[in-house]
Parts: structure tokens; sequence; C-alpha cells
């Protein structure tokens, strides 16, 4: 039987063989320092991966969609070990990359009367696997990964951390719209989640719009569908900010001069965008570290918008957003470096990066042809993949 083994008792020897995924060869059991629970067209996990081998560091990704078709699972009391087939010894996992949840793969032969009964009980074994992992540091908690994908939790925190946020109403309420909208001219709407059609033909998204109260006339649709209302903010420039524990890294990206990115720079190729790096805003630091600790959080991507007022105003945290793809446009950013150091040094709120020299850019990877390999052998391998696509359209979120 092959399986990856999880028990209290943790080895003190992390190994310097590279771990390949699922599947191994039978009686295989190999030591690993970082597990990545992440969907198999994940160019981000895929990355830090072979970034994570060359420096002899153990990886591996999980993809939950593996579960129950080719992953079985076994907890027994009699030496407290937690057991998924496989073949990976996780008793020394280190830290756990929580990147792209997915939800297990019930087999299609399956009644449809028994299928949400099984997806519901076979997620919440998962989780208990994923709770016995109780030493290891994760990036994020899936607790504090959760809480801090809300939006309005996202609001509440960086108001009480001290950063500024333009006038913004998340809501259902037709009326109270209307009458936001009315007193907050110009405005925009936005999802609260990544909102997608996919017609068969063509990937249809929606991003920030521009909207007036007369645009607030269905009330069916409007009840049905809580969205962001926001006061528009004549913009400057835009932010995302990196956070690695407590390294933060700033990409200044002029959407103003842009075609297209005036609005909503994920409107454009992300090639097209002029960026550059600078120091993150002084007046943000501080905040933003009260933000991460206020919701347990040690990794994610911040959008902030320049105001041509001067002043930073906050607008999201996405905890496990894309953020390698600003190495295509400053290629000496070293975020893939950054992010393996992170990982490899136990993922703490405290990480401070030694500043080494890159093992790997991610240019290099992405134009080696590598990163598509990894890809698309991930994909062959695993049973499901929730967003398969080819790596130059990686979205930014």
């Amino acid at each position: 039987m092959t399986a990856i083994v999880l028990t209290r008792h943790r080895s003190n020897w992390w190994g310097t063989r590279r771990v390949p995924h699922f599947p191994l060869r039978p009686s295989v059991r190999l030591p690993l320092s970082v597990l990545i629970i992440s969907q198999p067209s994940d160019v981000h996990a895929h990355a830090v991966i072979h970034a994570l081998s060359l420096q002899g560091v153990d990886a591996a990704l999980f993809s939950e969609s593996d579960f129950p078709q080719k992953v079985m699972g076994t907890y027994d009391s009699r030496d407290d070990a937690f057991l998924l087939g496989g073949a990976l010894d996780s008793s020394g996992v280190r830290t756990v990359w929580n990147r792209r949840r997915m939800p297990p793969v019930l087999h299609p032969s399956l009644h449809a009367a028994d299928r949400r009964l099984a997806a519901s009980i076979g997620s919440g074994f998962l989780r208990s696997w994923f709770d016995c992992f109780d030493e290891a540091v994760w990036v994020n908690a899936p607790e504090a990964a959760e809480r801090g994908e809300r939006k309005a939790v996202q609001l509440s925190a960086a108001l009480k951390a001290g950063l500024l946020v333009p006038p913004t109403l998340i809501s259902n309420d037709q009326a109270r719209i209307r009458r936001f909208l009315e007193e907050n001219a110009p405005a925009i709407v936005k999802p609260i989640t990544i909102m997608s059609w996919d017609t068969g033909e063509v990937w249809i998204g929606m991003t920030t719009t521009r909207v007036t109260p007369d645009d607030i006339w269905d009330s069916v649709a409007v009840e049905a569908c809580p969205m962001i209302y926001q006061r528009e903010v004549a913009k400057d420039c835009e932010y995302r900010v990196i956070v690695c524990g407590e390294e933060m890294v700033c990409v200044e990206i002029d959407s103003q001069g842009t075609e297209g990115a005036e609005l909503d720079w994920r409107d454009v190729k992300h090639r097209a965008l002029r960026t550059r790096h600078v120091e993150v805003p002084a007046e943000i630091v501080e905040p933003i570290r009260r933000f991460m600790d206020a919701l347990g959080l040690v990794h994610g991507s911040f959008d902030f918008i320049r105001g041509r007022d001067g002043r930073c105003y906050f607008l999201e945290i996405n905890q496990q957003g894309q953020f390698l793809w600003l190495e295509e446009c400053v290629p000496d950013l070293g975020l893939l470096s950054l992010m393996t150091e992170f990982l490899a040094e136990g993922g703490q709120r405290s990480f401070r990066s030694a500043g080494r020299a890159p093992a790997l850019r991610y240019n290099d990877y992405v134009d080696s042809g590598r990163a598509l390999q990894d890809i698309d052998a991930a994909v062959d391998r695993h049973v499901a993949d929730l967003a398969p696509r080819i790596i130059k359209e990686v979205d930014y979120v």
C-alpha cells in the first residue's frame, strides 16, 4: 500500500531530494518540507516547487480533486496516524501553502441523489487531515484565509488598521444602493468575488464598471446578487503590495498612462502595463502590518490607489492573489525568490529575507517552456482542474 502518512511525531530530517507530484512508485516514502495545496494548472505552485527543488528543499503539490478517486484516506487511532493514499511521508511538513482550494471530485457513476452528501462528508474528512498539520505553519491558516476573502471583513479591518477606504456600500438593497449612488457620484460597481460566464465559445468576466442610479432598475437582479458600490477615486497611479511575513514589495502601476487600464488595469494584458518597483508608501506600512495581524494573515496581495489628492486608498487584499506576473513586467523584482525563501524558512509572520541571489527567475521558468511542461503533466496526472488555461492567460486576482 502507498500512503501519505501524517503522525503527531515529527521527523527532524528534511532531506535533500525533490519530491515529485502524485502518484509515486509503490512503497516509496520520501521526506517532505513544503506541501502546496492547489489546482493542477496553478503556475505559481509549479514555479515555487521548481525553485525550491533547486535549493534542495522538498515540496509537492496536493490537489483535493484527487480525493476520493485517486487518493484514499484512513485515520487509525492505534498509532494516531492519518493516511492519504499516495506515497509521501508528510510527517516532516514544515510549511503548508494553502494556495488554491478545490472540492473533491466524485466518480461520475455515483448516483445523483448521493452526490451532495458524499461531497460534504468527503470535504469534512479532508479538513480533518489538514487539521492534523498542527505543528506546520500555514500560509494562510484555513480559518484566516476564509475570513480574509470576505470583502466586508477586509474593509472593516482596513478602517480599524488606519487605512483610508473610499465610501463603499456592499448591498443588495435596491433603495439603499440608489441613494448611495446619488450621494457618491461618480461611482463604480464591482463583484464581491470573481464573476464570469462561460458561453461555450468565449469566457466573459466582470471587472470594475461605472454605474449610476438609473442602472439599478431590475430589483430581482439587484436583490439576487449583492455587489460592491464605491465612490470613484480620481487616480494618479495604483499599487500592488505583496506581503510575505514582514517583507513588503511594492509595484507602481501606471493605469492612467495605459490605454484601457484607466478604470481597471485587469482589463488589459499585463505586459502592456507600465510598471516599476517602488518603495512601499510610508503612510501604509504600519497599517498594513496591523491589518495582517488583525486577520491572522502572513501573506497577501494588496491593491491601493494613489489619488490625485496624494492619498493612498485601500481597495482590497487577495490573500492568495496572483503576483508572479509582476516579474514579467519588472524582471528584477525577485518575487519568486522571496516566496520560495518565505516557504522554505517556515512561513512565519516574523519572516525577514536574507536577500540571497535568486535560484530561479520567473521569466526564465516561463520562457524555458518548463512552466507549460509542468502544467500539462500535472493536468494529465490529476483528476480535475477548476481553471485549465494556458500560462499566458494567468489572471491577476
